[in-house]
């Protein structure tokens, strides 16, 4: 698996394993990154689009958060293709997000998620973010199939990485084939070696304990960084969303 910068011919693959309808996500994710205010990340396992992430650089989405934990970039957008969840893909894309932040001098990353994530959520502490404790309405719209435009506002908790002391587990490919034709990848995870993994999964372990007081709600999880990809009615609506998160809807939606 590697994680590069998303290249403009990468958008119709992308689209093909994470698909956003009308809404046209990804384009927009491509255009904030052509811009320069975010770097729009994806994951390829066998030269095929395995999940995708956008790093905001000018802060959180939400103007509240933002004004809350300045000059903090948010990974946002964090989605995986179905056939590639549980296999360590959005962890692939978080250390990649997280090492590029360091690069650029940031000692600090953050990422929304929805109260009533909670996989989500012990994921994200597992992996060493922190809870601040800040709860916020995740603001945004998407259009469904009929071509009908519904707004959405999600109950999130604010999560916070201190970058310092982050273990660099991701790392330039010293191979010289290349991965892809076109730019070559940023990152590439180190294999785990047989200890390693025995001790990933007490870590996991430990974590599921961790998280058992995980506040819950029957507030959908939209707007914010997940790697639990799911479909769920909207409230007081028939009609169904995507359940990813997003920069300004459910996958960031420009």
């Amino acid at each position: 698996m590697v994680v590069r910068e998303c290249r403009q011919r990468d958008v119709a693959a992308l689209e093909e394993s994470v698909p956003t309808g009308r809404n046209r996500y990804h384009e927009a994710r491509y255009r904030r990154q052509s811009e320069g205010t975010s770097t729009f990340l994806i994951a390829y396992l066998n030269d095929v689009p395995a999940g995708c992430g956008e790093i905001l650089w000018q802060g959180a989405k939400e103007s509240d958060v933002r004004g809350r934990f300045p000059e903090c970039p948010e990974i946002n957008g964090l989605t995986v293709a179905a056939d590639h969840r549980s296999q360590g893909v959005g962890t692939t894309i978080i250390r990649a997000a997280e090492e590029l932040a360091l690069r650029r001098g940031h000692h600090r990353i953050g990422m929304g998620v929805g109260e009533d994530n909670s996989r989500a959520g012990a994921l994200y502490l597992r992996l060493g973010y922190e809870d601040t404790g800040y709860r916020y309405l995740d603001r945004y719209h998407y259009i469904d199939e009929r071509g009908t435009r519904h707004e959405v506002a999600d109950r999130c908790l604010f999560l916070v990485k201190e970058l310092r002391d982050v273990p660099r587990r991701c790392h330039r490919s010293r191979s010289r084939r290349p991965i892809t034709a076109g730019q070559p990848a940023l990152y590439r995870p180190q294999a785990w070696t047989a200890a390693q993994r025995v001790a990933r999964a007490v870590s996991r372990d430990s974590s599921s304990v961790r998280m058992s007081r995980w506040p819950s709600s029957s507030v959908r999880n939209h707007g914010h960084a997940t790697s639990n990809a799911t479909t769920r009615p909207v409230a007081n609506s028939r009609a169904q969303a995507p359940r990813t998160a997003s920069a300004d809807g459910p996958f960031g939606a420009g």
